[in-house]
């Protein structure tokens, strides 16, 4: 078989179905990339860290675009060859999870879940031989504008939360930041109007962080696109976040207010458990407002596409079916609007950590709930019970011999942080005596 860059030079068209079977294939370096607050760029967001395709603090976006990374990727994917930055979705992928990479093939492939948008095959069509690409097809935008974040999540770390600096200057588990604020281009003025050109053409924003709500650069592209009158699906626009939900207002601005301008918003709540857990997981969660903030939500916007985005470790791997149900029960989602977002970035916090008996325990749960959904109206989207499913399955991975370095990192953030794990998470007793014998650094 050839490759498809060398069908490309021989007929200037892209194959689209043997794109979207590929294994290797994916749009986002064609229309995409990912800006991190330290001005490191990545493919996506779910890149490998390690290996950056430039950095807009040396670099303009013209540059990284065409960096010589950029381009060995793009021929690379051409050629069936897997890119090793991409291994997370390769990964999920194994275990039945609909990943980024299948996703944005269908929506810019095909138009699935997105038929107002422009079709890109043709920006494929057009690549160099080289692997450059003429201009920037900034269809998509997720950039990590800072770390600026009002809270200090457990599987987090200060790469990308302004308040973990002082936790990793506690801890001897973390590496020691220069700086709590991490910011592209921080001090520069005119960094942001570099974006206006990519405006009127973006077909996709999704923000996250840190904290989006809390970020000036998110008030002025939003406010900008409203200048502009790119509010309206068929413009064409979709914007979708990633916000733990606290903070509705933000100097003035009202976030449920900007939303009302839009057709297409999407809201994922990083919420990972309810009261007392949810406070330990999420630091600097106050759940009365979480609450508070959906009620508002619910009465004032109730058409916006919102559904709570757990990411599940093994600190909430035996209970996430529980936080589940009582979402549910108490009227702050329907059974659709829940998505399991496995953790793979810390694996020491990996559930796959947990002993085999306590994975067959939440595997149990996770089958229990299956059915429950269906006896309480079913899941009409998928997005539940496809990622349900998915950590089912991704349960069945092992990586226990991590357990003792787990408990270790567990034990030291508990002495910083002045809490206690099993107070927390009584489920776990089992490793007291061995979490008590472990001499952290």
């Amino acid at each position: 078989m050839h490759g498809l860059y060398e069908q490309l030079e021989m007929a200037k068209e892209i194959d689209k179905k043997e794109l979207m079977e590929s294994e290797s294939f994916c749009i986002i370096p064609w229309i995409h990339m990912h800006p991190w607050p330290d001005g490191r760029v990545f493919t996506c967001c779910l890149s490998e860290l390690d290996m950056p395709v430039g950095n807009l603090n040396d670099n303009s976006l013209e540059e990284v675009w065409n960096s010589d990374t950029m381009k060995r990727f793009r021929l690379d994917m051409l050629n069936h060859k897997k890119v090793s930055n991409c291994n997370r979705c390769y990964e999920q992928e194994e275990h039945g999870h609909e990943t980024l990479r299948i996703r944005s093939n269908q929506e810019y492939l095909t138009l699935k879940n997105n038929p107002h948008g422009n079709e890109q095959t043709h920006i494929v069509e057009s690549t160099n031989e080289d692997g450059s690409l003429d201009t920037v097809n900034m269809t998509y935008m997720d950039i990590r504008f800072s770390n600026i974040c009002n809270m200090r999540c457990r599987t987090c770390g200060p790469d990308l939360s302004s308040q973990w600096f002082q936790d990793a200057v506690d801890s001897n588990y973390n590496k020691t930041p220069e700086q709590p604020i991490y910011q592209i281009k921080k001090g520069t003025e005119d960094f942001l109007q570099t974006f206006d050109p990519y405006l009127n053409s973006v077909e996709k924003i999704y923000w996250a962080g840190g904290e989006p709500i809390i970020m000036d650069e998110h008030w002025y592209i939003m406010n900008k696109l409203v200048e502009l009158g790119r509010t309206k699906v068929d413009s064409p626009m979709r914007v979708y976040y990633n916000t733990n939900f606290s903070k509705l207002e933000y100097k003035g601005n009202d976030v449920i207010e900007l939303w009302k301008n839009f057709d297409m918003i999407g809201v994922g709540a990083s919420i990972d458990a309810s009261g007392k857990r949810g406070e330990y997981l999420r630091k600097g969660t106050i759940w009365r407002d979480l609450v508070a903030n959906r009620k508002r939500m619910l009465e004032e916007c109730p058409d916006i596409d919102f559904h709570v985005s757990a990411t599940v470790s093994l600190f909430n791997a035996l209970d996430i079916t529980d936080f589940f149900k009582e979402l549910v029960e108490t009227g702050f989602i329907k059974p659709k609007e829940f998505a399991v977002n496995i953790l793979l970035g810390k694996p020491v916090h990996r559930a796959t950590v947990l002993p085999k008996h306590l994975k067959l325990e939440a595997q149990r749960k996770i089958t229990e709930t299956l059915e429950w959904i269906e006896d309480n109206g079913g899941d009409s989207i998928g997005r539940t019970t496809e990622t349900f499913k998915a950590f089912r399955s991704f349960l069945d991975g092992d990586d226990t011999h991590m357990l003792d370095e787990t408990l270790a990192d567990i034990k030291e953030m508990d002495r910083f942080r002045k809490e206690n794990f099993f107070d927390i998470h009584p489920e776990f007793e089992e490793f007291r005596e061995r979490y008590e014998e472990i001499i952290t650094r």
